[in-house]
């Protein structure tokens, strides 16, 4: 298994011996903001300024929304 992180120790690449890969991104406070993977899924994550989830999309069109009009 090859495994890639970034200089805050977060894995940013994996990939196993079949050739299956999956990619990390991540915010400036550490926080998963997409990933995808060799099979065509991702997903990507939005984040408050107190650093919770708010808002989550992925290939299939799951949504989790809390963002807040104001």
């Amino acid at each position: 298994m090859i495994k890639k992180y970034n200089d805050n120790k977060k894995l940013i690449y994996e990939e196993d011996p079949k050739g299956r890969w999956g990619k990390y991104e991540y915010n400036d406070k550490g926080k998963l903001i997409y990933r995808e993977y060799s099979d065509g899924w991702w997903a990507k994550y939005e984040y408050d300024d107190r650093n919770k989830l708010i808002y989550e999309e992925d290939l299939l069109g799951i949504c989790f929304n809390k963002k807040i009009n104001k």
